[in-house]
């Protein structure tokens, strides 16, 4: 694993990776970042911009743990700038560490002098060149893989750190484990090549670890490291490597450049020839160590951090006043080589030829030249650029804003002029910000002119503030257009973070045409039958009235034949005794 990487799980295509690394050394595959480990300085950029704070930093504390366990001995090397971020507690820090289990522990800027005599020899020299003082690995990263043609001017010269871990290995015995602890996440990448170190962990790692192991700095008492320093207590103080060499009086100039940025420029400028005799103390960071990329230093400000540091170096001074200056390692350096060779080790990108480079700009929507913003939103200086990224496959078209928000416009313009509906944008003054070509067509608008106008020219806007004052979507409202003779089915809504109105409807005149002849033919069938009803009616009552007459009628016939027929049968009976 590379020093930093992303979880490809919490990864969002926001690119603001893509965007602060000064390197572009961060690759786009199927929207998932990956860093380029050829062209990445490990200035750890990407991992502080990243909002989902989706970095995995590679660690070694486990590696280190491991020693402890088996025994060994573990001499530890901690770079000045502890002091501020620990403060207070700074002196308490030997203490901690050996309760952590380290059996040696010293700070690393008793290193420093051999290396500043290194620089102050190139600062004298006065053969017209210039030179990058090599403390930074980053910077030293920078160069090797950006600006080769420069490797060679940079002082062929191990960093204090790797001086003083050579050192102690040759004291302690090779078979001693050195560990590095410091502010800066590109110095695992610096000892990751040096046979003198065996791990590098950052203050932030050790704050954690000592969390885990319940180590409270407040409740331990104050120890001595193994050598005691009291020179060179300023050096992670922006600058200090330039006074000590200015006190010199050297032949060269010597600037002090922080930040990446401005170090790229120094690098163009150079390119350029504008400085000649000249040394460069060079720090990626701007305040420099006092704001290292392994720092979790959210909580106090730079201000703060140099305070923490100037306190110590007088509490060292007044502490070991009479301390014996004789410098511990002098036996010692005679036989540990300080010397180191820089190489280039630039990967040069493949270069498209114009049709090829034309074809990828026109993927992007970028015909012409005034199409080409340059506007670094990818993460690249030029459209071309990026493009030359696309065409070694490090990069993705997506990653061009204005093409994904001009492809988006142009989604929503589609959806907004092919929709069957008329469609509007309100202001919340109820004046027209834009209507679709439907809605144009409907109220038969020729141009432009009507934005700006009140929506109540066009519709009645009672049910708009009936949306706003409500906090309320509207929809199937039914609104008339008199002077139109037309009826519009409308829906409302209000877009509260664009503090607009949406307005959609659809003309619905023709249904109600429809569903008024539709209810007449009912009525009238309604009615129709009603008539039938009542004919049939009279006709059942005529019959029934009819039916009536008859059967009385039958009934008298029939009454008169019976008593007809019993006076016959008593005339009988009279006859015969």
């Amino acid at each position: 694993m590379w020093y930093v990487n992303f979880k490809k799980t919490r990864c969002k295509s926001c690119y603001a990776c893509a965007r602060v690394c000064p390197v572009n050394a961060i690759k786009f595959k199927n929207e998932q970042a990956q860093i380029l480990k050829d062209r990445c300085i490990v200035c750890n950029e990407c991992s502080k911009a990243c909002p989902q704070k989706n970095s995995i930093l590679k660690s070694e504390v486990s590696k280190i743990k491991f020693f402890l366990k088996n025994k060994n001995k573990v001499a530890v090397s901690i770079a000045p700038s502890f002091v501020s971020i620990f403060g207070e507690n700074s002196h308490k820090i030997p203490t901690a560490l050996k309760k952590l289990g380290f059996t040696y522990v010293e700070e690393t800027v008793i290193a420093t002098n051999p290396v500043l005599e290194q620089y102050n020899h190139y600062a004298d020299l006065d053969d017209g060149e210039n030179y990058f003082t090599s403390f930074c690995p980053t910077i030293n990263n920078l160069i090797e893989k950006h600006f080769p043609q420069f490797t060679k001017n940079l002082i062929p010269v191990v960093s204090p750190f790797l001086c003083h871990t050579r050192l102690m290995k040759s004291k302690y015995h090779t078979d001693t484990k050195v560990v590095f602890i410091g502010p800066c996440l590109a110095k695992k990448d610096e000892g990751s090549t040096d046979v003198s170190v065996d791990a590098v962990i950052t203050f932030a790692e050790l704050q954690k670890w000592f969390k885990k192991e319940n180590i409270n700095l407040d409740e331990l008492e104050e120890g001595e490291f193994d050598v005691i320093c009291k020179d060179r207590l300023l050096f992670p103080i922006v600058g200090q490597t330039t006074r000590v060499i200015n006190d010199k009086n050297p032949v060269k100039k010597v600037i002090t450049v922080e930040g990446v940025k401005d170090c790229i420029d120094i690098l163009h400028a150079l390119e350029e020839g504008r400085f000649t005799n000249t040394i460069f103390e060079m720090s990626a960071c701007i305040h420099s160590c006092l704001n290292g990329s392994g720092l979790d230093n959210h909580k106090t400000t730079y201000q703060e951090r140099e305070i923490n540091v100037r306190n110590y170096r007088q509490k060292c001074k007044i502490k070991y006043k009479d301390f014996d200056d004789k410098y511990p390692y002098e036996d010692y350096l005679d036989k540990t080589p300080l010397g180191k060779i820089f190489t280039p080790k630039k990967v040069e990108l493949k270069v498209p030829n114009d049709d090829e480079l034309y074809s990828i700009l026109k993927s992007m929507g970028k015909t012409t030249l005034k199409d080409e913003l340059n506007c670094g939103g990818c993460g690249y200086k030029t459209c071309r650029d990026h493009a030359i990224a696309i065409y070694n496959n490090i990069s993705e078209i997506n990653m061009c804003s204005p093409y994904m928000r001009q492809k988006a416009e142009n989604i929503a313009n589609l959806i907004f002029e092919s929709s069957p509906f008329l469609i509007g944008l309100v202001d919340k003054e109820m004046n027209i910000l834009e209507f679709n070509s439907n809605a144009k067509q409907f109220f038969d608008i020729k141009d432009d002119d009507y934005i700006g106008y009140p929506m109540f020219m066009y519709v009645d806007d009672a049910a708009f503030y009936d949306c706003l004052n409500n906090y309320k979507n509207i929809y199937n409202n039914i609104v008339p257009i008199e002077d139109m003779n037309k009826t519009l089915s409308q829906d409302i809504f209000w877009l509260h973070d664009e503090e607009i109105f949406m307005w959609m409807a659809y003309d619905i005149t023709e249904k109600i045409e429809n569903k008024k002849h539709a209810d007449q033919v009912k009525q009238d069938t309604m009615e129709l039958a009603q008539t039938v009803i009542n004919k049939q009616m009279t006709v059942v009552q005529e019959i029934g009235r009819l039916l009536g007459e008859t059967t009385a009628e039958t009934k008298v016939i029939l009454s008169r034949v019976k008593n007809l027929i019993n006076e016959d049968n008593s005339s009988d009976n009279l006859r015969n005794p």
